[in-house]
């Protein structure tokens, strides 16, 4: 019984530290994406601005806006952190969905409003597209599409794959 209590705490500490890496990489990467946008291929940049993307975040908006107040606050993000962290839902905490509000509150409010959140969609788009071209460019792994886009001129290919967050 102890050792599966010991093996219990090992698992929910290695939860609790994807968690962690995950809100450290997105804020790290948040950064690059902020600098990276205006570089990127017109038809991107064309893409993330378009009627239908904007749809489709305020979309991903309302389906996560459980109070309907027209704001998310950490809490309704939870969905979010579980998804980009690939952790199980009890591993998350509200001081996890704090830290990662933060990233996107441009405001400084605690809470993330429509046009923050659509900078966060268009900052997740960006990334997974990275991340798959890093993939099909067979570079490799761990989770930096960005730092793959770094090292690589802008260029080619049209708009990125919509990102889908899933919940819960």
């Amino acid at each position: 019984a102890e050792a599966e209590g010991a093996a219990q705490a090992e698992a929910d500490a290695a939860e609790l530290s994807r968690v962690e890496a995950m809100i450290a990489m997105v804020r790290d990467d948040n950064a690059w994406v902020e600098q990276a946008l205006p570089q990127l291929p017109a038809a991107w940049q064309e893409y993330l601005v378009s009627d239908a993307f904007v749809d489709k975040a305020m979309a991903e908006f309302d389906a996560l806006d459980a109070d309907g107040n027209g704001v998310l606050s950490p809490d309704e993000l939870a969905p979010v952190v579980v998804s980009m962290s690939q952790s199980e839902p009890w591993a998350i905490t509200y001081e996890h969905c704090l830290r990662f509000a933060s990233v996107f509150d441009a405001d400084g409010n605690g809470t993330i409003e429509r046009v923050e959140f659509l900078r966060f969609m268009q900052f997740l788009v960006v990334m997974q597209e990275m991340q798959a071209q890093e993939a099909a460019a067979g570079a490799g792994g761990g989770g930096g599409g960005g730092r793959w886009w770094r090292q690589r001129a802008a260029g080619g290919g049209g708009a990125p794959a919509v990102a889908v967050i899933a919940r819960g």
